[in-house]
């Protein structure tokens, strides 16, 4: 997103554009964009594929088990194939198994197989999770893990809302500065002991 500096230097050209010049912008949050800037922009909305449509291109694409990776990825295929492709599968596993069985959940052993991983990548795992639960919880729905929806329903069961509903904020907030250079290990073992204290 753009800077406020940039975002009138951007306006600046827009209002005195060079003679033929075409500029695309591309947002994927119409709302933060600024609306002397989006006053002068045509906006030609492109929704996301339906589900037939993302499946079949990452059958393409060679994707094995696509519904799962779409769902995984909120049904963006694009997001799909790179969660597919993306390397730290089994960390990712590891983490989905041992929050599906929390009674044995040892918090130092998975912070320290996860604080090789970028910070920003881990606490996505964790509030697609959550996600879940609150999902499960609220409307009996679950969106990225329909392959965990029985593991899901048994801790959205046990957990109370208002914890559920706090450690989810406990989440974005550690979404917001994940990307500035923390301890990712301590980070991780704070967001996995708010799960765990649930």
């Amino acid at each position: 997103m753009l800077n406020h500096a940039a975002a009138n230097a951007l306006l600046k050209t827009l209002e005195e554009p060079a003679p033929g010049a075409i500029f695309i912008l591309i947002t994927h949050q119409l709302s933060r964009v600024l609306p002397t800037i989006r006053s002068r922009c045509r906006l030609f909305p492109l929704p996301t594929p339906d589900q037939t449509q993302a499946a079949a291109w990452l059958a393409q694409q060679q994707v094995a088990d696509a519904p799962r990776w779409l769902a995984r990825a909120g049904n963006l295929p694009l997001a799909a194939k790179a969660l597919a492709d993306n390397e730290h599968l089994p960390a990712w596993q590891t983490l989905l198994e041992a929050l599906a069985a929390p009674r044995g959940f040892d918090v130092l052993k998975q912070a320290e197989a996860l604080h090789k991983l970028e910070l920003p990548m881990v606490v996505s795992w964790l509030q697609k999770w959550a996600y879940d639960l609150l999902s499960l919880k609220l409307a009996k729905q679950v969106r990225y893990h329909p392959d965990l929806q029985s593991a899901l329903q048994q801790q959205a069961q046990k957990l109370p809302l208002d914890g559920l509903l706090a450690w989810q904020k406990q989440l974005n907030l550690a979404q917001r500065s994940a990307h500035h250079p923390l301890n990712t290990k301590l980070a991780i073992e704070q967001l996995l002991i708010g799960y765990t204290d649930l």
